[in-house]
């Protein structure tokens, strides 16, 4: 959390209303108040058992108005061995992103239109999907 308040600080003036808060997914509960204008959010497809609970998350915190970006990245193979680790200590993780990806928009489109903004060219780059909750 330091380091992205601290980008925000270097990256931003007072006139902007930027700010970052930690957040579990599917905690309606929490003081947060949408809807926002912005969400973005990277790097979030690795557990299918969090899909439910990030979408709740999302229909909470916006509107029609909203803009959301999801980032994901697809998995090289030097990151498997990484991800079968972290497995032990966070969980089961999906290491076939494609797979999980279309899991994840199979459930996005109950609630949500999206567009993917990004190509993907080659393993390791982030493709970028703009999302808009269905009116």
């Amino acid at each position: 959390m330091e380091l992205i308040k601290s980008n925000i600080d270097a990256n931003t003036n007072s006139e902007h209303k930027i700010r970052a808060l930690k957040y579990s997914w599917g905690d309606v509960d929490a003081n947060l108040k949408g809807p926002y204008d912005f969400i973005i959010a990277n790097d979030i497809l690795h557990r299918e058992d969090l899909f439910a609970p990030l979408i709740k998350s999302l229909a909470h915190l916006s509107d029609v108005d909203t803009k959301i970006l999801l980032c994901y990245r697809r998995t090289d193979a030097k990151d498997v061995d990484v991800m079968a680790r972290m497995t032990v200590n966070h969980g089961p993780i999906q290491t076939n992103r494609l797979i999980i990806k279309e899991k994840f928009l199979n459930l996005l489109e109950k609630e949500f239109k999206w567009t993917q903004v990004t190509p993907f060219t080659k393993e390791g780059e982030c493709v970028v999907f703009l999302v808009h909750k269905k009116p």
